[in-house]
């Protein structure tokens, strides 16, 4: 059965490619009515009112902003922000960001040279034009760019800033564009609607927040075994074993009230420093940013190195490709610091949910701990789980005894 989240994300995924066919559909009448002509009737009607309209003012800022679509200017800007998401651990979004300018600036050239639409004439131009105008190609360009944006923001407390800074760059851009007399009103408007459809079908193509399981997961089938005593990173589950997760909505910052669990602290501390701490949540609704501020809330965060959600990560616990992309996060991390190679077995992952954080940690090949403090370990079979713990306080000794930890508990055999 597919879970909610699935479900959800192939609705939006499914309305997403509605809409990208009518936008679509409706830039190809407009080509059809365009192809090989210059501009006509409401066209020429817009471009002229606009042309009345100029003011030095505005004329000397959109001949400059107009600029800011251009392949030289965007291509670097794209660059720089996809090697920060890089650098942060979000690969997948920095490639769905450079696949969906890339493919607007491919996908904008092949229409211009089907339709060879010319632009207006050289009395309205305040700057150079292209040779065909059809669709507008920095209108185009910008659109896709911002709306990759949004998209990536999308899961995180910045989509509303990123939205509204991305709808009034792409609407700015496209306005510039007939303002300084470069392209017919018809040019923007296709340059907006290929820009949106072109994200659309690289978001339902290549989900922003999503992984390639297959890729991931056989991280896990290879990876080499660590040194019994060469532990370096601990992964903790965040509901219910470090917070208290009472059934709250909505990203974890903005909760009304955050609890640690009894212990969590004082467990951190002793950990901090010889380990780097790290929380790895089935959070879909928050980032890193997110559970951040709320373990500050409660004076957690200071012993927290990085968090990993599902919503970051695109994929959930206990999938492998959840803990293999932890892992790759990590080691880069490693890298970073110019430490030696992180092995999957110098990972241990501490929780209190058996399916998701051990048999879940077991499958990627990490170590597990299973937090018990209901005594559902009485339950089952002594080979079901080797090691489990009622008490977080009694975490530290079980790491530092690690010699005497199975590699991860394993399910019972029938």
């Amino acid at each position: 059965m597919d879970a909610p989240g699935d479900r959800a994300r192939g609705g939006r995924r499914a309305v997403l490619l509605v809409f990208a066919t009518a936008a679509t559909l409706v830039c190809l009448v407009l080509a059809i009515r365009v192809a090989g002509h210059a501009g006509g009737g409401l066209d020429s009607h817009v471009l002229g009112q606009l042309h009345m309209r100029r003011t030095p003012e505005m004329t000397w800022f959109f001949a400059r902003f107009t600029h800011l679509g251009s392949w030289y200017v965007l291509g670097p800007i794209a660059v720089g922000i996809a090697l920060v998401l890089v650098r942060r651990g979000m690969r997948r979004q920095a490639a769905f960001l450079a696949l969906s300018l890339s493919t607007a600036v491919l996908v904008n050239l092949l229409i211009k040279a089907i339709v060879r639409r010319q632009p207006p004439g050289g009395d309205v131009r305040l700057v150079e034009a292209a040779h065909y105008s059809y669709p507008s190609g920095h209108t185009m360009s910008t659109t896709a760019f911002a709306l990759a944006l949004v998209a990536i923001a999308w899961p995180t407390r910045w989509r509303w800033p990123v939205l509204a800074g991305g709808v009034a760059l792409a609407l700015t851009m496209g306005f510039s564009r007939a303002y300084v007399g470069v392209h017919w009103p018809s040019d923007v408007l296709a340059g907006w609607l290929m820009g949106f459809v072109v994200v659309a079908v690289v978001a339902a193509i290549v989900p922003p927040g999503r992984r390639d399981k297959t890729t991931t997961s056989a991280v896990a089938e290879v990876e080499p075994a660590a040194p019994a005593d060469g532990v370096r990173v601990v992964l903790f589950d965040w509901g219910n074993t470090l917070m208290v997760d009472d059934g709250q909505v909505g990203p974890m910052a903005d909760w009304p009230r955050v609890t640690a669990v009894p212990g969590a602290a004082e467990v951190l501390a002793a950990l901090h420093g010889r380990y780097r701490l790290c929380v790895a949540t089935n959070a879909d609704e928050s980032g890193e940013a997110e559970v951040m501020e709320a373990l500050d809330r409660v004076g957690l965060a200071r012993f927290i190195d990085r968090v990993f959600s599902s919503r970051d990560l695109g994929a959930r616990k206990p999938d492998p490709a959840f803990y293999a992309a932890v892992l790759d996060a990590l080691r880069t991390d490693a890298a970073a610091r110019g430490e030696p190679p992180l092995s999957v077995g110098q990972v241990i992952m501490v929780g209190d949910t058996y399916e998701n954080d051990v048999l879940g940690a077991l499958a990627a090949g990490l170590k597990a701990v299973w937090l018990d403090p209901s005594g559902a370990l009485e339950s089952r079979r002594a080979s079901d789980a080797q090691t489990a713990i009622a008490d977080p306080g009694d975490l530290p000794k079980v790491i530092s005894d690690l010699r005497d930890l199975p590699r991860a508990l394993a399910p019972a055999r029938g």
